[in-house]
C-alpha cells in the first residue's frame, strides 16, 4: 500500500433504480479475489440483420470472511453480519406485494461492479464458542447485472423459483413444523404445506438456526 493511503474496505450498497444509493454492509476484511465473468455470443452470419455481438449480463463472485475469535472488533457480530447479507438476497415477502430483489453494488475504493442482484448466496459458519455462537464465517456471494431494459430485474434465490409464494419464518429454539404451522396457520396440520415447500421429509426435525418459506394459505386452496 503506498505510504500515506487509507486502507478502503469492500462495501455492498443498497441502490435505487432512481440512481440513489446507500452504504448496507462493509465487509470486515477485504477479500483476496473478486471475479467477473462476460458470456459474449458471435454472430457470423453476414447476411443477418442482429447485432455481430450479444451479452449476457455480467456475474461476479467474491468470498467474504468475517471473524470474531480474536475481538478485532468487540462490536462485531459474526452471526448478525451472515443474517444481514442473507436478508438482502432474500428479502422478506409481503402479502399482497410482489417480490422485488434488491438492487446492490459492490464498492472498492474507486472500484464499482454495475448495478446487480443476489444470484446466489452460501454460508458456512466455521467456528464457536463455547456457548454455541458462530465466531468465525465465511460467505459466498455471487452477483448478477441488472439489465435495466427487463420490465423486472432477474429472479432471486432462494425464494424466486419456489412454486409456493409465501414469507420468511425464523423458528423460536425447540420448535417444529406443527408448532410453526399453530403459530402461523392456528392450525398444526399445516405444518404439511411447510414442509413440502422447504423440502422436509421429517416432521419431527430441529429447526434451530433454520429459515423456512412459509407458503400462504391460498396457494394450497385451503388443502394440505
Amino acid at each position: 500500500m503506498p505510504a500515506g493511503s487509507q486502507l478502503q474496505k469492500l462495501e455492498l450498497l443498497l441502490c435505487e433504480e432512481s440512481g440513489s444509493k446507500k452504504p448496507y454492509l462493509t465487509f470486515q476484511f477485504n477479500p483476496e479475489s473478486l471475479s467477473f465473468n462476460q458470456s459474449i455470443t458471435l454472430n457470423c452470419d453476414p447476411g443477418s440483420k442482429k447485432d455481430p455481438q450479444s451479452r449476457e449480463s455480467m456475474e461476479f463472485s467474491v468470498t467474504a470472511f468475517f471473524d470474531a475469535s480474536h475481538q478485532f472488533n468487540p462490536n462485531d457480530s459474526v452471526q448478525l453480519a451472515v443474517e444481514k447479507l442473507y436478508k438482502v438476497a432474500a428479502p422478506e415477502f409481503e402479502k399482497g406485494k410482489d417480490l422485488n430483489p434488491n438492487l446492490v453494488q459492490l464498492q472498492w475504493g474507486k472500484m464499482y461492479t454495475p448495478v446487480s442482484v443476489v444470484s446466489s448466496f452460501g454460508a458456512t459458519y466455521t467456528m464457536f464458542d463455547p456457548s454455541g455462537t458462530p465466531i468465525r464465517a465465511e460467505v459466498e456471494l455471487s452477483l448478477t447485472e441488472y439489465d435495466p431494459k427487463n420490465s423486472k430485474p432477474p429472479l432471486q434465490n432462494p425464494t424466486s423459483f419456489t412454486p409456493f409464494p409465501g414469507k420468511l419464518h425464523h423458528p423460536n429454539s425447540g420448535q417444529h413444523l406443527d408448532d410453526v404451522a399453530q403459530e402461523l396457520y392456528g392450525d398444526p396440520s399445516g405444518w404439511r404445506r411447510i414442509a413440502a415447500a422447504n423440502k422436509i421429509s421429517d416432521p419431527f426435525a430441529t429447526l434451530r438456526g433454520t429459515r423456512l418459506l412459509v407458503p400462504d394459505e391460498e396457494v394450497f386452496d385451503g388443502t394440505d
